[in-house]
């Protein structure tokens, strides 16, 4: 018998909570651009701009209320991502706060720099596309 470590259980409960909600493995993602395409990006037009589709892993997030940032790792590098409830819906955005570090998931939105300077992409759909069930190191 598997004994799972209290953050396995914890996960293995959220990934049942998404499936209850309708979630299944999607195979149909398709990025077009990778986090250093768009880092290397000169200008970044906001949300006059064109829209890209960005898919990595969940490397770090912080989660804020009505609004989260959080860090997706591709085969390529790092990009910050920017998720709003306004922007997502309510349904989608309560979704998110069950995704964890470690889960891959499909962004699709914007870029945009932040007052920070940082090149972000303001998402305006995001939809898991594996659950991470066994924490990152």
């Amino acid at each position: 018998m598997v004994t799972r470590s209290e953050q396995e259980l914890v996960r293995l409960e959220k990934l049942r909570e998404l499936q209850k909600g309708g979630f299944d493995y999607p195979n149909d993602a398709k990025p077009t651009v990778t986090a250093s395409e768009l880092l290397s990006r000169e200008h970044t037009e906001g949300e006059d701009g064109p829209r890209f589709t960005v898919c990595g892993r969940i490397v770090q997030m912080r989660q804020m209320g009505k609004a989260s940032f959080c860090h997706l790792l591709d085969s390529s590098g790092k990009i910050q991502a920017y998720i709003r409830k306004d922007d997502i819906g309510e349904e989608r955005y309560n979704e998110f706060k069950h995704y964890d570090a470690g889960d891959i998931i499909e962004v699709r939105g914007f870029l945009f720099t932040t007052r920070t300077g940082e090149k972000t992409i303001h998402a305006e759909t995001v939809r898991l596309l594996a659950k991470c069930l066994i924490p990152l190191p």
